[in-house]
């Protein structure tokens, strides 16, 4: 697609990214041309002539912290290596109060300053999907994508349902990870969809109270794969008393990505679920679907069958 405007980031991922724009307002107009991302690091900045230049700027909370610490220091590195690189954007992470120098800077040098809540890791990841979605032209989505009985299955949900614990119990029970929070969508010629990992989080999970784990390490090579072609999608919804979800498949959902559907299964969750073990049933069912084999329809046609039987002979 080409380079990206600042002002475009910030209505694109305004949410995702959990991004508010604090100074530099007159430099909104800037292009971003590469997903390049640069993380501050007073060391490498001070070595490093070309450090950020043509690159979005992360600083980090350290940082920002080490500014209220001891100002003088951070301004004489900080200052000059932003002001020599130029960047088209800079993102303080995990921001809570901005120094006012780096405000002042920012508006002086028309270079737009953003603070995020997210922490660096997934700020980072995050900002180089999004980038990459709009400048290389492919599909980023939040979720889990894993091969499941040679069917990629990619999982979503609202965040914190469960879906890289249920990712993780898939790959302890012999099925590959492929992706965890940060998917990439590219189309093929013939119209498949591949979904593959950024290269910066490959084989890489976060899980709620053990931090990141690195699945490659932990369970071998056999546990992980680069890319699979997408056949399905299921989608994680919280259980509800008063909710209904579809039993017996009387309507098809499907999600359509860069003009290919998917089949969508929504999943209900509940306490005490084993959802991997509904997602390894998911698949055996498209394995059948693909054979032109529906249970539903076969229990449809049993009963539609006994009926006809036991209607009375006139």
């Amino acid at each position: 697609m080409g380079p990206f405007a600042v002002k475009d980031l910030l209505t694109h991922g305004k949410e995702r990214l959990n991004l508010s724009l604090i100074g530099g307002y007159s430099g909104t107009g800037r292009t971003i041309n590469s997903p390049s991302i640069k993380i501050f690091d007073m060391d490498q900045a001070s070595a490093d002539e070309n450090f950020g230049r043509g690159s979005v700027v992360i600083i980090t909370h350290d940082v920002l912290s080490r500014c209220e610490a001891d100002p003088p220091c951070i301004v004489s590195l900080l200052l000059p290596a932003l002001s020599a690189s130029s960047p088209p954007l800079i993102v303080c992470s995990q921001a809570g109060t901005i120094p006012p120098f780096l405000i002042e800077f920012s508006n002086k040098e028309s270079i737009p300053l953003c603070a995020s809540g997210l922490d660096v890791f997934p700020l980072q990841s995050r900002l180089i999907g999004l980038l990459r979605e709009k400048i290389e032209n492919i599909v980023i989505i939040n979720g889990v994508l894993v091969e499941v009985l040679g069917i990629g299955v990619v999982i979503i949900g609202e965040s914190g349902i469960g879906k890289s614990e249920c990712g993780l119990e898939l790959v302890t029970r012999g099925h590959k990870l492929i992706a965890d929070d940060i998917i990439e969508i590219r189309k093929g010629n013939e119209g498949v969809l591949a979904g593959l990992s950024m290269e910066l989080t490959k084989f890489f999970m976060e899980i709620r109270g053990l931090g990141i784990i690195n699945v490659k390490r932990l369970f071998g090579v056999a546990a992980v794969s680069d890319e699979t072609t997408i056949h399905i999608m299921v989608e994680f919804i919280r259980w509800k008393r008063d909710a209904e979800f579809d039993r017996i498949e009387s309507e098809e959902h499907y999600r359509t990505v860069m003009g290919v559907k998917i089949p969508l299964i929504r999943v209900p969750v509940r306490s005490g679920g084993n959802m991997a073990t509904i997602v390894e049933i998911v698949a055996r069912n498209e394995i059948l679907r693909k054979d032109e084999y529906s249970a539903s329809r076969d229990l449809k046609d049993r009963i539609f069958n006994r009926i006809q039987k036991e209607r009375p002979h006139r």
